[in-house]
Protein backbone atom coordinates (compact mmCIF):
# COMPACT_ATOMS: atom_id res chain seq x y z
CA UNK A 1 0.00 0.00 0.00
CA UNK A 2 1.70 3.43 -0.77
CA UNK A 3 0.95 6.55 1.53
CA UNK A 4 -1.42 8.10 -1.07
CA UNK A 5 -3.90 4.99 -0.45
CA UNK A 6 -3.04 5.46 3.38
CA UNK A 7 -3.98 9.02 3.09
CA UNK A 8 -7.53 7.85 2.11
CA UNK A 9 -8.87 10.60 -0.01
CA UNK A 10 -9.60 9.21 -3.28
CA UNK A 11 -13.23 8.92 -2.56
CA UNK A 12 -13.19 12.18 -0.66
CA UNK A 13 -11.46 14.64 -4.26
CA UNK A 14 -14.01 12.88 -5.67
CA UNK A 15 -16.70 14.20 -4.28
CA UNK A 16 -15.24 17.08 -4.29
CA UNK A 17 -14.88 17.61 -7.48
CA UNK A 18 -18.49 16.33 -7.70
CA UNK A 19 -19.61 19.24 -5.73
CA UNK A 20 -16.88 21.50 -5.94
CA UNK A 21 -19.61 24.93 -6.53
CA UNK A 22 -21.03 24.04 -3.50
CA UNK A 23 -18.68 23.74 -0.95
CA UNK A 24 -16.65 26.25 -2.54
CA UNK A 25 -18.79 29.53 -2.41
CA UNK A 26 -17.68 30.80 0.49
CA UNK A 27 -14.35 31.60 -0.80
CA UNK A 28 -13.95 33.05 -4.55
CA UNK A 29 -10.18 32.50 -4.51
CA UNK A 30 -10.98 28.40 -4.50
CA UNK A 31 -14.26 28.51 -6.31
CA UNK A 32 -13.41 29.89 -9.67
CA UNK A 33 -11.52 26.08 -10.81
CA UNK A 34 -14.04 23.23 -11.00
CA UNK A 35 -11.98 20.68 -10.11
CA UNK A 36 -8.43 19.35 -8.41
CA UNK A 37 -6.90 18.74 -11.78
CA UNK A 38 -7.83 21.77 -12.89
CA UNK A 39 -6.43 23.57 -10.08
CA UNK A 40 -3.19 21.59 -10.30
CA UNK A 41 -3.22 22.26 -14.06
CA UNK A 42 -3.05 25.78 -12.80
CA UNK A 43 -0.40 26.13 -10.39
CA UNK A 44 2.06 25.27 -13.20
CA UNK A 45 1.71 28.67 -14.32
CA UNK A 46 0.61 30.51 -11.01
CA UNK A 47 2.87 32.99 -8.91
CA UNK A 48 4.17 32.26 -5.38
CA UNK A 49 1.68 34.90 -4.01
CA UNK A 50 -1.65 33.31 -6.07
CA UNK A 51 -0.98 30.03 -4.83
CA UNK A 52 -0.50 31.35 -1.50
CA UNK A 53 -3.65 32.95 -1.21
CA UNK A 54 -5.66 29.66 -2.97
CA UNK A 55 -4.02 27.92 0.10
CA UNK A 56 -5.37 30.31 2.44
CA UNK A 57 -8.60 30.47 0.82
CA UNK A 58 -8.49 26.63 0.94
CA UNK A 59 -7.23 26.19 4.59
CA UNK A 60 -10.37 28.61 5.89
CA UNK A 61 -12.41 26.39 4.09
CA UNK A 62 -11.29 23.31 6.45
CA UNK A 63 -13.45 25.22 9.03
CA UNK A 64 -16.74 24.95 7.38
CA UNK A 65 -18.87 21.67 7.21
CA UNK A 66 -17.33 20.86 4.36
CA UNK A 67 -14.11 20.72 5.94
CA UNK A 68 -13.08 17.24 4.53
CA UNK A 69 -13.90 18.18 1.07
CA UNK A 70 -11.35 20.70 1.55
CA UNK A 71 -8.78 18.66 3.78
CA UNK A 72 -8.74 16.12 0.98
CA UNK A 73 -7.96 18.61 -1.78
CA UNK A 74 -5.42 20.15 0.05
CA UNK A 75 -4.01 16.81 0.75
CA UNK A 76 -3.96 15.82 -3.12
CA UNK A 77 -2.25 19.37 -3.52
CA UNK A 78 0.22 18.52 -1.15
CA UNK A 79 0.90 14.55 -2.30
CA UNK A 80 4.34 15.22 -4.05
CA UNK A 81 5.69 17.02 -1.46
CA UNK A 82 3.98 14.41 0.97
CA UNK A 83 5.95 11.21 -0.84
CA UNK A 84 8.96 12.77 -1.05
CA UNK A 85 8.65 13.18 3.18
CA UNK A 86 8.10 9.86 3.88
CA UNK A 87 10.36 8.87 1.45
CA UNK A 88 13.14 10.60 3.42
CA UNK A 89 11.94 8.71 6.63
CA UNK A 90 11.75 5.06 5.21
CA UNK A 91 15.26 4.67 5.10
CA UNK A 92 16.01 3.63 8.87
CA UNK A 93 14.48 1.01 10.80
CA UNK A 94 11.07 1.63 11.02
CA UNK A 95 9.04 -0.27 9.23
CA UNK A 96 7.51 1.86 5.45
CA UNK A 97 3.87 1.18 6.53
CA UNK A 98 4.40 1.96 9.56
CA UNK A 99 5.86 4.83 9.02
CA UNK A 100 3.20 5.32 5.78
CA UNK A 101 0.56 5.51 8.77
CA UNK A 102 1.77 7.59 10.75
CA UNK A 103 2.75 10.29 8.25
CA UNK A 104 -0.83 10.17 7.29
CA UNK A 105 -2.76 10.51 10.29
CA UNK A 106 -0.28 14.08 11.12
CA UNK A 107 -1.26 15.48 7.31
CA UNK A 108 -4.84 15.08 8.26
CA UNK A 109 -4.54 16.41 12.17
CA UNK A 110 -1.77 19.09 10.70
CA UNK A 111 -3.98 20.41 8.45
CA UNK A 112 -7.06 20.71 10.08
CA UNK A 113 -5.17 22.03 13.27
CA UNK A 114 -3.70 24.99 11.25
CA UNK A 115 -4.16 28.38 12.07
CA UNK A 116 -5.88 29.63 9.05
CA UNK A 117 -7.87 32.57 10.04
CA UNK A 118 -3.91 33.85 10.98
CA UNK A 119 -1.54 32.09 9.10
CA UNK A 120 2.25 32.59 9.85
CA UNK A 121 4.77 33.99 7.70
CA UNK A 122 6.00 31.10 6.21
CA UNK A 123 5.05 29.48 2.95
CA UNK A 124 2.30 27.27 3.44
CA UNK A 125 2.77 23.97 1.85
CA UNK A 126 6.41 24.15 3.37
CA UNK A 127 5.16 24.72 6.61
CA UNK A 128 2.38 22.37 6.99
CA UNK A 129 4.61 19.66 5.81
CA UNK A 130 7.77 20.64 8.05
CA UNK A 131 4.64 20.33 11.18
CA UNK A 132 4.12 16.90 9.82
CA UNK A 133 7.79 15.94 9.36
CA UNK A 134 8.78 17.13 12.90
CA UNK A 135 5.59 15.47 14.15
CA UNK A 136 6.80 12.20 12.51
CA UNK A 137 10.25 12.54 13.65
CA UNK A 138 9.26 12.87 17.37
CA UNK A 139 6.64 9.78 17.24
CA UNK A 140 9.83 8.02 16.01
CA UNK A 141 12.65 8.77 18.35
CA UNK A 142 14.12 11.33 15.52
CA UNK A 143 14.62 14.14 17.61
CA UNK A 144 17.52 15.82 15.66
CA UNK A 145 16.49 14.64 12.44
CA UNK A 146 14.86 17.71 10.99
CA UNK A 147 14.90 18.99 7.62
CA UNK A 148 18.31 20.62 7.02
CA UNK A 149 17.36 22.73 5.04
CA UNK A 150 14.92 24.59 7.28
CA UNK A 151 17.88 24.07 10.27
CA UNK A 152 20.35 26.08 8.09
CA UNK A 153 18.83 29.42 7.66
CA UNK A 154 19.83 32.53 9.02
CA UNK A 155 18.01 35.52 10.42
CA UNK A 156 19.38 38.98 10.99
CA UNK A 157 18.40 42.07 12.07
CA UNK A 158 17.92 45.30 10.83
CA UNK A 159 20.94 46.50 12.86
CA UNK A 160 23.15 43.82 11.44
CA UNK A 161 22.21 44.84 7.66
CA UNK A 162 23.06 48.59 8.51
CA UNK A 163 26.45 47.35 9.32
CA UNK A 164 26.80 45.80 6.04
CA UNK A 165 29.74 46.51 3.61
CA UNK A 166 28.31 47.78 0.89
CA UNK A 167 31.26 48.34 -1.51
CA UNK A 168 33.82 45.81 -2.38
CA UNK A 169 37.72 45.47 -3.82
CA UNK A 170 38.47 43.50 -6.36
CA UNK A 171 41.42 41.99 -4.62
CA UNK A 172 38.86 40.87 -1.56
CA UNK A 173 36.62 37.77 -2.06
CA UNK A 174 33.07 38.26 -1.60
CA UNK A 175 31.21 35.14 0.17
CA UNK A 176 28.10 34.20 -1.40
CA UNK A 177 26.53 35.06 2.33
CA UNK A 178 27.70 38.75 2.20
CA UNK A 179 26.40 39.25 -1.18
CA UNK A 180 23.20 37.60 -0.29
CA UNK A 181 23.15 40.42 2.72
CA UNK A 182 24.29 43.39 0.93
CA UNK A 183 21.45 42.46 -1.95
CA UNK A 184 18.71 42.86 1.30
CA UNK A 185 19.77 45.71 2.45
CA UNK A 186 19.73 47.59 -0.64
CA UNK A 187 16.03 46.06 -1.12
CA UNK A 188 17.74 44.52 -4.59
CA UNK A 189 16.03 40.42 -3.15
CA UNK A 190 13.17 39.66 -1.28
CA UNK A 191 13.59 38.02 1.62
CA UNK A 192 11.61 35.21 0.55
CA UNK A 193 14.02 34.77 -2.66
CA UNK A 194 17.08 34.66 -0.30
CA UNK A 195 15.41 31.92 1.93
CA UNK A 196 14.75 29.94 -1.06
CA UNK A 197 18.34 30.49 -2.39
CA UNK A 198 20.18 29.45 0.87
CA UNK A 199 17.75 26.28 1.05
CA UNK A 200 18.62 25.44 -2.39
CA UNK A 201 21.95 25.89 -1.40
CA UNK A 202 21.80 23.44 1.44
CA UNK A 203 20.57 20.96 -0.35
CA UNK A 204 23.09 21.22 -3.12
CA UNK A 205 25.72 21.15 -0.60
CA UNK A 206 24.34 17.82 1.28
CA UNK A 207 23.48 15.96 -2.79
CA UNK A 208 27.00 16.54 -3.93
CA UNK A 209 25.73 18.58 -6.95
CA UNK A 210 27.49 22.27 -6.06
CA UNK A 211 29.64 22.39 -8.80
CA UNK A 212 29.30 24.09 -11.61
CA UNK A 213 28.94 21.76 -13.93
CA UNK A 214 25.95 20.15 -12.52
CA UNK A 215 23.65 23.66 -12.43
CA UNK A 216 24.50 24.26 -8.63
CA UNK A 217 21.77 25.52 -7.03
CA UNK A 218 19.24 25.47 -10.17
CA UNK A 219 20.20 21.78 -10.59
CA UNK A 220 17.09 19.62 -10.68
CA UNK A 221 17.98 17.54 -7.92
CA UNK A 222 18.26 20.21 -5.38
CA UNK A 223 15.31 22.37 -7.21
CA UNK A 224 13.28 18.98 -7.10
CA UNK A 225 13.54 18.75 -3.27
CA UNK A 226 12.36 22.24 -3.02
CA UNK A 227 9.45 21.68 -4.91
CA UNK A 228 8.20 18.83 -3.54
CA UNK A 229 8.48 20.58 0.38
CA UNK A 230 6.40 23.58 -1.47
CA UNK A 231 4.24 22.44 -3.60
CA UNK A 232 5.26 23.38 -6.90
CA UNK A 233 6.87 22.30 -9.66
CA UNK A 234 10.76 21.81 -10.36
CA UNK A 235 10.39 23.88 -13.09
CA UNK A 236 8.71 26.82 -11.32
CA UNK A 237 12.05 27.07 -8.73
CA UNK A 238 14.15 26.88 -11.18
CA UNK A 239 12.78 30.27 -12.61
CA UNK A 240 12.72 32.28 -9.25
CA UNK A 241 16.21 30.99 -8.40
CA UNK A 242 17.44 31.76 -11.66
CA UNK A 243 15.74 35.31 -11.66
CA UNK A 244 17.09 36.05 -7.89
CA UNK A 245 20.46 34.65 -9.20
CA UNK A 246 19.98 36.76 -12.14
CA UNK A 247 19.12 39.85 -10.20
CA UNK A 248 22.29 39.36 -8.02
CA UNK A 249 24.84 39.02 -10.92
CA UNK A 250 23.31 41.74 -12.56
CA UNK A 251 24.02 44.07 -9.93
CA UNK A 252 27.06 42.69 -8.02
CA UNK A 253 28.98 42.64 -11.05
CA UNK A 254 28.10 46.75 -11.37
CA UNK A 255 29.69 47.06 -8.11
CA UNK A 256 33.10 49.55 -8.73
CA UNK A 257 35.77 48.72 -6.73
Amino acid sequence: MCIQQRLGIAELVEEADATWSQWTAPESVVARFRSVSEVEDWRERASHEEIEEFFQGLGRLTASEDRHRAAAVMVQLLVPGIEALTARRCRGDAARAEVESVVAGYVWTTILAYPWDAPTDAWIPAALLRTVGRAVDREFGWGDRGEGAWRSRTYMGSDTLDRMVTRYHSDQPVQASTVYWWAISHELLGAADLDLLLQLAVIAGEEGVSTRSKAGLTSRIACGQVAADRGLTVNQVQYRARQALGTLRAHTTTVSP
